[in-house]
């Protein structure tokens, strides 16, 4: 048991001094006033104390939702005040934060019928909630601490050549112009291609400059290099939109995931492909790259993510039977 706070006095200064949460606190040189500042502070503290014991799982929903609102992408905000409304209205809003456990977590994970992938968000979001809180001293302690969130399903194909050149034949108008830069590039669909401008390309050196980005807070900086023939397309689109998005689509709007889903199923039926989606294109440009035996280091600042991410997300060669065979066939001639 830990020795009771008091006041004490520094020679050096003559201040009366309290050690109160574990922080030196300089009070007065006065004892009667240093007293009463000392009794504010215990009592602040305990009142402090007494509010992160019965903060409410809904109170630390908010909180936490309401700087995600301030600091997120609109979309990942949404996303995750979708996970946690549902996981408020399966527990109880009003439970106290420090009686969830991890058996909340898992139950409430079956009952929401999600994918595996899903599921994983939503326990990550979880988590991250209750990290807030430890962080921000609202909770004492982390109940869900040790807790797994579980394991993403990897389902994107990887593209051949043989299809990427029916994909290119199937596809029509604006939507065609897009694929052809994403699979140019590898780089991401909506955040990245999507919001393309014209200001924002250096044409000088080539490349483009994503002020936001997913890894900004990681101090990282985005660049999108652009081949010399994506470079010749936006030359002619920037002409056309000199201002807003670049890739747009019939109607105006910028490419999102609604239309690009759509768009590509009439793809599909053309090409007579399935299971194509807009990431597609970026996981198949990576794993093109791995197979060239281009660096795990280049390609991960080639597409603006971690050599890690890259190595344990991206890397497909195992649907890469030709390059395998080759590379086992190399492997045994030298």
């Amino acid at each position: 048991m830990g020795r009771p706070a008091k006041i004490w006095k520094r020679r050096l200064d003559h201040f009366y001094y309290a050690t109160i949460n574990g922080h030196q606190e300089k009070l007065s040189l006065d004892y009667e006033e240093a007293k009463e500042m000392f009794h504010q502070m215990q009592a602040t503290r305990k009142k402090t104390q007494r509010n992160r014991v019965s903060t409410t799982l809904g109170e630390l929903c908010n909180t936490f939702l309401d700087l995600a609102k301030q600091t997120k992408e609109q979309k990942t905000y949404e996303n995750q005040l979708g996970y946690l409304q549902s996981f408020c209205d399966h527990v109880g809003k009003g439970k106290r934060a420090r009686d969830i456990t991890g058996k909340h977590l898992d139950d409430w994970s079956l009952a929401t019928g999600w994918g595996t992938s899903t599921k994983t968000a939503a326990r990550s979001t979880v988590i991250a909630c209750f990290n807030f809180g430890v962080e921000r001293r609202i909770l004492i302690e982390n109940p869900l601490k040790g807790v797994k969130r579980g394991t993403y399903e990897n389902k994107e194909r990887i593209l051949t050549a043989a299809e990427k050149e029916k994909i290119r034949n199937a596809a029509r108008g604006n939507f065609k112009d897009f694929l052809f830069v994403l699979e140019q590039t590898g780089a991401r669909p909506f955040s990245e291609i999507g919001t393309l401008t014209a200001a924002m390309i250096d044409w000088e050196q080539g490349s483009v400059t994503f002020e936001k980005h997913k890894n900004k807070k990681k101090q990282k900086t985005r660049v999108l290099y652009l081949p010399p023939s994506i470079q010749s397309l936006l030359r002619g689109l920037s002409e056309r939109h000199p201002h807003g998005p670049l890739f747009r689509t019939r109607d105006g709007f910028p490419w999102s995931r609604a239309s690009a889903s759509q768009a590509l199923r009439l793809i599909e039926k053309r090409a007579g492909i399935s299971g194509i989606t807009s990431y597609c294109f970026r996981h198949t440009y990576i794993t093109d790259c791995l197979a060239k035996s281009m660096s795990p280091a280049i390609v991960a600042e080639l597409v603006g993510n971690s050599v890690r991410t890259i190595m344990k997300y991206y890397n497909h060669l195992s649907q890469r039977k030709d390059t395998l065979r080759d590379a086992a066939k190399q492997a045994v001639d030298g």
